[in-house]
């Protein structure tokens, strides 16, 4: 991980999703408020749909907990009772340069049509993003689930779904060992237990005893640490790049 982290380059990893219309179940029987796109927080942020894991830098941490920005977000998400406000939280915060300021932030509606315009290609190539090497998310694996049991994904499960998500279980275990991505969620220890403890044996003899087959470079090529290294070769604004005497 300390190679992975590394080549992050103080990047923020996170999920970009778009924004959809609420499930009628739980609009109509939890009573919870859906975001709109007409529904804007404090300081200009527009809302953006992401994941609950993401993986970003102590300094990136300490704007999030301490900043006015983060503080306006957090009051304003209480006030509309949103859904799932935990997967708004990172990305309306770091997902809006032109509204906030803070260490590592990127364009995410330009991330998300660059996402979606990359699966495009795959589809006509015949491929699927499942199937790169490195997916731009690597922070959390999940392999869900839709309602009447409509796969939505081609990631395999051998284990079982609850809540729309696959528990894994001890065949899914050769296969996680593959993947890129730094947590796979989920397990249960009433379910096939072995599957965590064999996972986390092996991932334990690779700290120890080194990785031979492992390479970190595709890390480097993700849209995070690509954003981080341009906007450190570029000078801000009004300063000049010469150096001399005059």
């Amino acid at each position: 991980m300390v190679k992975i982290f590394k080549r992050l380059n103080g990047s923020i990893n996170a999920e970009v999703l778009k924004m959809v219309d609420p499930p009628s179940i739980a609009d109509k029987v939890r009573k919870w408020i859906w975001p709109k796109d007409d529904i804007e927080p404090t300081f200009g942020m527009e809302l953006i749909k992401s994941s609950l894991s993401a993986t970003f830098t102590r300094e990136t941490a300490q704007f999030f907990v301490n900043s006015a920005q983060s503080s306006a977000l957090r009051l304003f998400m209480r006030k509309k009772q949103l859904m799932c406000p935990d997967e708004y939280f990172w990305l309306t915060l770091a997902g809006n340069p032109k509204s906030v300021k803070m260490p590592s932030n990127f364009d995410a509606a330009r991330l998300l049509k660059d996402v979606e315009r990359r699966r495009e290609i795959e589809k006509l190539k015949g491929g699927s993003p499942s199937q790169q090497s490195i997916p731009y998310y690597i922070s959390r694996y999940q392999r869900w689930i839709e309602k009447f049991n409509v796969i939505i994904s081609s990631k395999p499960c051998a284990g079982k779904y609850i809540r729309f998500s696959c528990v894994f279980g001890v065949r899914d275990v050769s296969h996680l060992l593959q993947r890129p991505e730094l947590v796979a969620h989920k397990f249960y220890i009433t379910f096939q237990p072995a599957a965590f403890f064999c996972l986390n044996r092996k991932i334990k003899e690779r700290a120890l005893h080194g990785h031979s087959e492992f390479n970190d470079e595709p890390y480097g090529n993700l849209p995070g640490p690509r954003i981080t290294r341009s906007s450190k070769r570029d000078p801000p604004a009004g300063r000049s790049t010469r150096s001399g005497k005059n």
